[in-house]
């Protein structure tokens, strides 16, 4: 099971916006489908901005939503490993 070392307790609003904004820059460079281990994502685009709605309404009123950050950075991270991403 792969381990999201990309939690933190607290991320800034320019940690949170500079992830966003580079996901809807590569936004059609994302994978139809993304498999990371035993996660595995059916519709990457879809998931993505369904998160980022929900984050950037959310996250500021509360820290409960760090770790779906986190996810998101995890996503993120996957996608720019994978052989064919080229940013």
């Amino acid at each position: 099971m792969p381990v999201n070392t990309l939690f933190k307790k607290l991320t800034t609003q320019q940690e949170r916006e500079e992830c966003f904004q580079w996901f809807e820059q590569h936004m059609d460079a994302l994978p139809q489908q993304l498999k990371v281990d035993c996660m595995k994502i059916p519709n990457v685009q879809s998931t993505v901005k369904r998160m980022i709605t929900v984050l950037r309404k959310r996250m500021d009123n509360s820290g409960s939503y760090e770790g779906s950050f986190a996810t998101l950075r995890f996503i993120q991270q996957a996608v720019r490993e994978s052989p064919d991403f080229n940013e």
